[in-house]
């Protein structure tokens, strides 16, 4: 676990409070979203536009082109690029139910984050594992994505802090996922 466990207690308790329907529950926006699964469902077809999932409770997998990505309580997804794939909820009850955060990545912030970076002085630090080049990445979650994303829930009950601090924090969200191994 590479987060606290206060920190993760705190955003399982914010998704709850934010997710009070089934499915998909919009928040702030169309780019932002908490979602409730009671059950487990069977796999489906979906299309996943380019965008950051982060599980906190519950479980689930997609399957694209044979393989299975499993991503699980305490792991996020990233895609970069709108794609068809199967998807299947393995672990949810209505005691215990599956919860997470979807955020849609904006291409044109992420290309304007990215010649930021090149134009900095600064480089990031090389991968500490080899390079796999993949369209869809699980990995664990780390406490500075994990923070972000709780502070960018936490605007949601506050419509000012929303409004004011909300964009700029996703914009950070974005640089934390590009400053990821795998992700980036």
């Amino acid at each position: 676990m590479h987060y606290s466990a206060e920190k993760m207690a705190e955003f399982i308790d914010l998704i709850d409070r934010h997710s009070p329907q089934e499915g998909r529950n919009y928040n702030w926006s169309s780019d932002f979203l908490t979602y409730r699964e009671s059950e487990p469902q069977c796999q489906r077809p979906l299309v996943y536009e380019p965008a950051l999932v982060i599980l906190a409770q519950g479980k689930k997998e997609c399957h694209l082109d044979g393989k299975i990505y499993d991503y699980s309580a305490g792991n996020y997804l990233s895609l970069f690029l709108p794609m068809p794939i199967q998807v299947s909820v393995i672990e949810a009850s209505p005691e215990k139910p599956l919860l997470m955060v979807g955020i849609r990545v904006d291409l044109i912030k992420i290309a304007s984050l990215l010649l930021k970076m090149d134009n900095s002085k600064h480089s990031l630090p090389k991968p500490e594992q080899d390079f796999n080049a993949s369209a869809i990445v699980v990995e664990p979650l780390n406490e500075v994505l994990l923070d972000a994303v709780v502070r960018l829930m936490r605007t949601l009950d506050n419509p000012l802090e929303q409004t004011v601090l909300g964009d700029s924090i996703l914009e950070e969200i974005y640089f934390r996922l590009l400053c990821n191994d795998r992700s980036g």
